[in-house]
């Protein structure tokens, strides 16, 4: 049965994650609202300013694709953090500097960390929340955080003085800090895939170590077709909002003579006021949007999403055109209406579109990486949307910069949103099957671990996992000594061979336990742990198998640290085998360790052991020899295993340990009368 999964705190971790992104939009609208005053104040020009955004959006961009893999390497909440806490900081800074051009390198710095929420809040929401919710979820997040940026707005709108502006930066970063904090307090981690229909109650912090990710992983996530159309969707949809974040407002004060302050009843009319009417609508439909997107799923589960989402984006291409048209002949009501209209309309791609279809198509360990990876490309191209438009407007003026810069890459991502009804289908059924076989494979392993090791094998993979528990039991139980793991390739390789498994999966089983014998080793719990392979069978034949050769490349690829592998060799093996063993040793490696049967065999049946005995010793430890199953003998036991330093100390002590008087051996006599190294030798070497 599934095992019962700890209660997810969605509701929480959703307002925390809001706040978070309240404060970082309006962190974004700081330079928007601000940027008139900092022209003013240092007499830069619209292309400076528009420099400074660009360089901005850079460093956020570049930042986010480390920011996704750390948050599906390791744990998304404390990357978040860490990277809207912590980094807070920098916002502070920005409104301290004495200096435009010191103001320009901080706020690039702050930049960097402004690449982090976005990417663990997209993977933490697609584990609260199913398929069919995710555009809600999503919804919210922007809602609240839009409603982010009219606050910051308003707020900002306030200190749009010559002698405030700096604190609209400072109060910023306080509140990122705070964000940190109820971050860290509120937002619950579930596993990853926990709201994956296939995986319920089977996922666990455990799973998250089985699927996780490496940083080659990240770029894997291009090779989705449905990620494309997000891209080449997003560098055509995103660069409109960067144009308008940043000159909106000034377009509002320079063309059409509007405050730049918080009025209500100036006549000429309050910019900050209606740029802050056209967020609550953008907020508004960033919630419909999720409504609209999760409604249309259920209605179409492979074309409901795009349908929307192509609605949307088209919607905006001819209500913009005309507010840049006519709104120098329109009232400020009529202004105010047709913009709120417009957001109203234009803000469902995303969270009821794109992003939950990007969420369907990823599996749960590579969503953080995969937000950042399309952020990183479409927010790379459309970040140079600021400069664009700066230059644009120094040369023809500020409204036909934005006639270029906004309804007309939307009517082109219009015609890009069609991606979708080619790609979308095919990728979300991927997941959909590699989900169900993840559940299959759960199961699997939840089943071979209740029946090994208490009944026989009957598998490759049974038989691995009886090992691996049988020899951890005996591990936990004896700590920090040295261990045998026997003759690993003649107990496993009838498994093997009866069973159908392919090779690459028993290799993939097999570097699975040397993941786990490492563990035993990092982990401290003790020192050596080896295994023997190769030989001689009991009869007398090569004990070269399959299953040794599994060993060989496994220890080649794996490159671990443990455990040791203690490879016999004789007269029978294969120069193939020597040269794979030599190859090994060419790689730099100390494993394997090499051991002659051909001297080792007969010096134990010269003990009395009997040939077929001898030939199934294996190594305990560091090199200790034993027959496997059958006894624990000494190094000392052994011909070839003498300690010449305690003979020699026995030797010039009289038969006594230098420092002891305890005399265990043989009186040898006073070292002073010894004249030659001969006398030395035959004092303390017993003769027949």
């Amino acid at each position: 049965m599934p095992a019962k999964q700890p209660k997810k705190r969605s509701g929480r971790t959703l307002f925390a994650l809001g706040l978070g992104y309240l404060i970082d939009q309006g962190e974004a609208q700081a330079m928007g609202v601000l940027s008139p005053i900092i022209q003013s104040v240092w007499g830069v020009s619209l292309g400076q300013l528009g420099l400074m955004t660009t360089l901005r959006n850079i460093t956020q961009t570049i930042s986010s694709p480390f920011w996704g893999y750390a948050a599906d390497k390791y744990s998304r909440k404390k990357v978040l953090i860490f990277g809207t806490g912590i980094w807070g900081i920098w916002t502070i800074l920005v409104g301290l500097m004495p200096s435009f051009d010191a103001l320009l390198v901080v706020r690039a710095i702050s930049g960097l960390g402004l690449g982090c929420l976005m990417p663990a809040t997209f993977s933490l929401l697609g584990d609260h929340f199913s398929q069919e919710k995710r555009g809600w979820a999503l919804g919210i997040i922007g809602f609240v955080g839009l409603m982010g940026t009219v606050l910051g707005v308003l707020a900002l709108g306030f200190v749009a003085t010559p002698e405030l502006w700096r604190w609209g930066f400072i109060g910023l970063g306080v509140f990122s800090i705070l964000s940190g904090l109820i971050i860290w307090w509120l937002v619950d981690e579930p596993p990853r895939g926990a709201a994956e229909p296939e995986l319920a109650g089977l996922v666990s912090d455990k799973t998250d170590e089985r699927y996780s990710i490496k940083w080659k992983d990240v770029i894997s996530t291009l090779r989705i077709p449905t990620i494309w159309a997000a891209i080449l969707q997003g560098i055509t949809g995103t660069m409109p909002w960067v144009v308008m974040g940043f000159y909106f407002i000034n377009w509002m004060v320079t063309d059409l003579g509007f405050n730049n302050g918080i009025s209500f009843n100036d006549p000429r009319g309050s910019a900050p006021l209606i740029f802050a009417i056209v967020v609550v609508g953008a907020a508004l439909s960033n919630f419909m949007g999720g409504v609209i997107g999760d409604w249309a799923e259920k209605k179409n589960p492979n074309y409901g999403r795009t349908i929307i989402g192509q609605i949307s984006v088209f919607s905006g291409v001819p209500l913009f055109y005309i507010i840049l048209k006519y709104a120098e002949t329109m009232s400020f009501g009529m202004l105010v209406g047709l913009t709120f209209l417009t957001a109203l309309l234009i803000g469902w791609p995303g969270r009821g579109a794109k992003e939950p279809m990007m969420q369907a198509v990823v599996p749960p360990e590579m969503r953080s990486s995969a937000y950042s990876v399309v952020n990183f490309i479409e927010g790379g191209l459309s970040a140079f949307a600021g400069v664009i438009a700066g230059t644009l407007a120094d040369q023809m003026g500020l409204t036909k910069a934005l006639m270029w810069t906004v309804p007309f890459p939307w009517l082109i991502c219009t015609i890009v949103f069609s991606l979708f009804y080619f790609t979308y289908p095919k990728d979300a059924a991927k997941v959909r099957d590699m989900m169900a076989k993840r559940r299959e494979e759960l199961l699997e392993l939840a089943r071979i671990c209740r029946k090994v090791p208490a009944h026989p094998a009957e598998s490759f993979h049974e038989a691995i996992q009886s090992f691996w528990l049988t020899h951890l039991g005996i591990y936990l139980e004896c700590e920090n000594v040295a261990f045998s793991l026997g003759q690993m390739d003649q107990y496993l390789n009838p498994f093997y061979l009866a069973d159908t498994i392919t090779e690459d999966e028993a290799l993939e089983l097999m570097q699975c336990l040397w993941i786990k014998l490492y563990e035993n080793v990092h982990g401290g719990i003790g020192h050596v742990q080896t295994l023997t392979c190769g030989g001689q069978t009991p009869d007398g034949r090569d004990g070269v198998n399959e299953t040794t050769w599994l060993i060989w490349r496994t220890t080649r690829e794996m490159m671990n640290v443990g455990p040791s592998v203690a490879t016999r060799v004789s007269e029978q093996m294969s120069d193939e085998c020597l040269e794979y063993l030599l190859g090994m040793m060419r790689d730099g490696r100390y494993m394997p360790q090499l051991y002659n049967d051909d001297m080792m065999v007969p010096a134990m049946m010269s003990k009395g052991i009997a040939p077929e005995h001898a030939r199934q010793y294996g190594l305990i430890g560091c090199h200790e020899p034993s027959i496997c199953g059958m006894g624990y003998f000494r190094s000392a036991s052994w011909p070839g295993y003498v300690c010449f330093q305690d003979w020699l100390e026995r030797a010039l002590g009289n038969g006594s340990k230098l420092d002891s008087d305890q005399k265990p051996g043989i009186e040898t006599g006073d070292p002073a009368e010894f004249a030659t190294f001969d006398e030395l030798w035959e004092a303390d070497v017993p003769r027949p």
